[in-house]
């Protein structure tokens, strides 16, 4: 909407037209023009400076400066200021110069007779000027947007095959708008990362040839090499009278970050889900240990008894120390089951990591040479040792060896197995690579997730590369995998040099030499019969009287009316636990607090070792052997 009172400077050194403008304006009939005129450009800039001024009409020659230069100057100066320029001469070249140098309108002296026609070219150059702020201000408010949202555009013009972009564009693919090189459309092609490019260019020749367009993810290479994730979609196409594709525009969005945090939180979830699992399988290992450990303790113990007669055939002798050396398979199977668990608590000492691998290999020595299987050592010389489970980390590198002979066997009868030790920073990292036929992305998602396994039935149980993972984690680690399907396998072992430091609670107390003491008696608390004699049969050898009881209340009745040197007892009792009698023993009797030992087959079970370590109570853990036994017995009786 036009206002009534207008503010107009006039700059001319003519008379006869400022004359003219001023009764053309004046005489216009309701609207108001305040005019000041001047005859140098300079004069009326100093006026611009002071004054409100909503519309210039200026003559391009003048005493002070002459041509475009002369609209140059004021639109520099003020360039919110809507100019009309007035010229004697009817020059096209010159008007779409003054035009592109900002000026909104133009008369021809001379030419301007009527009011009508002047206020008419006034408010059209005040209103395409407010128009052009509009449009910088929507500019430069779309500029901000696409910097914050991290979006660019662009339009293709396929007439002249030109293309334009938005600001952020340039931020995105990492290119200085004034040191462009080459066309926007080829810069724009080369920067697709070559995997993608080809779904790129599909893309791109669908649009041109009319069909709907279809958003796509690709990856662009920025000018400083980093390589960036965009989502890419595109507006309606402009078509001409005959329905080809004239123009093409569309944004591109860089999805980088929100990619990374997708892919981090689906990281998240995934740790979630392996924690999980290994807490459900973990409760069911710690159930199945416990009940394995009691009878296991009456095999292990009494066939190493038996293995000490002396006067036994060789043969029966041969099947002994077969059951002897089967139960002890066993005793070690159910210990790793209690280390996936994670409850059993690692006995970590300075390691020598390269000297773990070599041994790990020779374990190994006889498949790896007859399966053809190559094996590199790469170690670095300076590698220090390292705070940890010797036995654990060994069990994590022969699972990895032995997935990668699998492997490489089945995909090509042969193969080079390569380990790698160095140091970097503040840990190590220890590589495990394969020639072998490598993963899917899909296979390495879930590799480490319990029961998951790519072996046939009977193959494996997909346990191993769990327990390992939960073994690096237990110190401090992380077990990755890299691989591309057809290219191998490298599963990577990140160990801190900073590992947890030995616990003290892993620390045995010194084994005392078993000496034969007299007059000891013993009781021995347990509901299973046959670790009870176990125990009877050791200790009675060494001529100490062994009495026994299968439930708490006879234990009770007993210590009423007898004193005992060592009391055994195990914790899971029915009726009463091992706890709950060890509190009322305590209670009447304190001076046998520190002569009760704890048989358990559950000192896994994280209550359980809080107990014992709060009350510094003494333990042996089913099974046990002779050995075990006597040594726990000496230090009781050596107090």
């Amino acid at each position: 909407m036009a206002k009534n009172s207008l503010a107009v400077l006039l700059i001319e050194d003519n008379p006869g037209d400022v004359r003219l403008m001023r009764t053309i304006l004046t005489g216009s009939g309701g609207r108001e023009f305040n005019i000041q005129s001047f005859s140098r450009l300079d004069e009326g800039l100093s006026y611009i400076c002071d004054n409100w001024i909503d519309v210039a009409i200026l003559d391009l020659n003048l005493p002070d400066s002459s041509g475009v230069e002369t609209l140059r100057r004021l639109h520099h100066a003020y360039p919110e200021l809507p100019i009309v320029i007035m010229t004697g001469s009817d020059d096209d070249e010159l008007m779409k110069e003054a035009a592109s140098e900002g000026a909104q309108d133009y008369l021809l002296k001379g030419e301007i007779t009527e009011s009508r026609i002047l206020i008419r070219i006034i408010d059209y150059a005040i209103e395409r000027k407010h128009g052009e702020a509009r449009l910088l201000r929507s500019e430069a408010e779309l500029k901000k947007a696409q910097k914050i949202a991290h979006v660019g555009s662009w339009v293709w013009n396929l007439k002249t095959d030109r293309m334009e972009w938005s600001d952020e564009m340039f931020h995105i693919f990492g290119i200085d708008r004034d040191n462009l090189q080459g066309e926007l459309k080829q810069v724009m092609a080369d920067a697709v990362y070559p995997d993608d490019r080809a779904a790129v260019e599909a893309t791109n020749n669908a649009v041109c040839s009319g069909k709907s367009p279809v958003p796509l993810e690709y990856r662009v290479i920025r000018s400083d090499g980093s390589v960036r994730t965009v989502w890419a979609e595109f507006g309606e196409l402009v078509t001409d009278k005959c329905g080809a594709v004239e123009t093409i525009s569309g944004i591109v969005h860089d999805v980088t970050e929100r990619k990374k945090e997708e892919t981090d939180n689906q990281q998240l979830r995934d740790k979630a889900e392996m924690t999980s699992r290994l807490a459900a399988v973990g409760e069911m290992a710690s159930g199945i240990a416990h009940e394995i450990n009691n009878p296991l303790t009456g095999v292990v113990g009494f066939s190493e008894l038996l293995l000490e007669i002396q006067d036994l055939p060789d043969e029966v002798k041969e099947g002994i120390r077969i059951i002897n050396d089967g139960s002890q398979r066993v005793k070690d199977i159910v210990g790793r089951m209690l280390t996936f668990a994670r409850q059993s608590r690692p006995q970590k000492n300075a390691t020598n990591i390269t000297e773990l691998i070599d041994n790990t290999l020779e374990l190994r020595r006889y498949v790896l040479s007859t399966s053809n299987i190559e094996v590199v050592k790469d170690y670095s010389p300076d590698l220090p040792w390292v705070v940890a489970d010797a036995g654990q980390l060994q069990q994590v590198f022969l699972n990895l060896i032995v997935n990668a002979e699998f492997a490489m066997k089945k995909a090509h009868d042969r193969g080079k197995l390569t380990i790698k030790t160095e140091k970097l920073e503040n840990r190590i990292c220890i590589s495990v690579a394969d020639d072998g036929p490598g993963m899917s992305a899909e296979v390495m998602s879930k590799i480490f997730l319990p029961f998951f396994t790519t072996k046939g039935p009977g193959e494996g149980t997909g346990l191993g590369l769990a327990l390992s993972f939960g073994i690096v984690q237990e110190h401090g680690g992380i077990l990755r995998v890299d691989s591309v399907l057809g290219q191998g396998a490298t599963f990577v072992i990140d160990l801190p040099l900073n590992s947890a430091e030995v616990q003290s609670e892993s620390e045995s107390p010194v084994s005392q030499p078993f000496l034969e003491y007299k007059d000891v008696s013993v009781l021995v608390i347990d509901d299973e019969s046959h670790v009870r004699s176990l125990i009877r049969a050791i200790l009675s050898k060494h001529g100490y009287a062994v009495e026994e009881c299968d439930l708490p209340e006879k234990a009770l009745e007993k210590l009423k009316t007898n004193k005992y040197t060592i009391v055994f007892m195990d914790i899971r009792m029915p009726g009463m636990s091992g706890m709950e009698l060890y509190e009322k023993i305590s209670r009447r009797w304190p001076e046998m607090a520190g002569r009760v030992v704890f048989v358990t087959g559950d000192t896994s079970d994280r209550l359980t070792r809080e107990y014992l370590a709060s009350h510094k109570l003494s333990h042996i853990a089913k099974p046990f052997d002779r050995r075990a036994l006597e040594e726990k017995v000496s230090n009781i009786l050596a107090r």
